[in-house]
């Protein structure tokens, strides 16, 4: 646990710290060992890129503590969780940098605390504790480490922006394609686009696709074409591409003959 402790004289109001928190309400402020009433807690901003929102800061009393009093003021986090992240939302590099740095901040001052309460409880058992602590925040300091080359987590960011403004994992790799059967289902283990045509003479049957069950590109049989169609009323021809991601089904259907279709995957 983070703290720090001073003495009163009877007329100092303000006192300092300086560890880092994420709210007001991980202070405590402790006169004598008793929670202190009147006292208002002021935070330094950490800024923009910080890691943490508040570095250090200072608490004002009301009435200065008398004379020999001691003053002790304590970080104290909350053992639960942060964010909760959900499957289909895209993670925010700040915002898990900030989670994990929770996290690592509630191992030190368990870390901390153990330390403190070692000499009068069983040894064996808070050795195997802090053991484990320990192991966490090795995995935790691995996982910066990592990442250093990128500027940590945050480095993550502009990053990800770069692939968003250029993506260039789209451009299909057309030495590496696969030719597919026509009237086949298959599920996509990888992100590409599928490159078809095809045409049906006479009356025959709808050329279509399906892609996760849904029908897409339907045309009535013999009719004439809508968007992306050449072709009379008797004849049809369909050509062009189709995005496709990793675990899509896809199928394409229809079609007297001449029927072509290539999955190429992307660089």
């Amino acid at each position: 646990m983070k703290k720090v402790s001073y003495i009163g004289n009877d007329e100092t109001t303000i006192f300092y710290f300086s560890f880092p928190y994420y709210e007001k309400s991980n202070i405590v402020v402790t006169v004598n060992g008793a929670a202190a009433s009147g006292v208002e807690v002021v935070g330094n901003p950490g800024g923009i890129n910080a890691d943490f929102p508040f570095i250090g800061g200072h608490i004002a009393f009301d009435n200065a503590p008398g004379d020999a009093d001691v003053i002790t003021i304590s970080r104290v986090l909350p053992l639960s969780r942060v964010v909760d992240y959900q499957q289909m939302v895209q993670i925010d590099p700040k915002t898990l940098n900030m989670d994990m740095n929770y996290i690592k901040q509630v191992l030190d001052d368990l870390n901390e605390e153990l330390d403190e309460i070692q000499e009068t409880t069983d040894t064996d058992k808070l050795n195997e504790v802090k053991q484990k602590i320990d192991a966490i925040n090795e995995r935790l300091d691995g996982l910066n480490n990592a990442t250093a080359s990128i500027g940590g987590i945050n480095g993550i960011a502009p990053q990800i922006n770069n692939l968003i403004q250029n993506p260039h994992y789209t451009v299909p790799d057309y030495s590496h394609g696969e030719n597919k059967n026509w009237n086949t289902e298959y599920t996509a283990t990888q992100n590409g686009i599928l490159v078809f045509c095809a045409w049906c003479n006479g009356n025959g049957t709808g050329i279509h696709a399906i892609v996760n069950g849904t029908t897409l590109y339907q045309t009535a049989n013999g009719s004439s074409m809508g968007p992306g169609w050449t072709g009379g009323s008797h004849e049809a021809y369909i050509g062009g591409n189709l995005p496709i991601s990793v675990g899509d089904t896809y199928k394409l259907c229809g079609g007297s003959n001449h029927q072509k279709l290539t999955f190429f995957p992307y660089k």
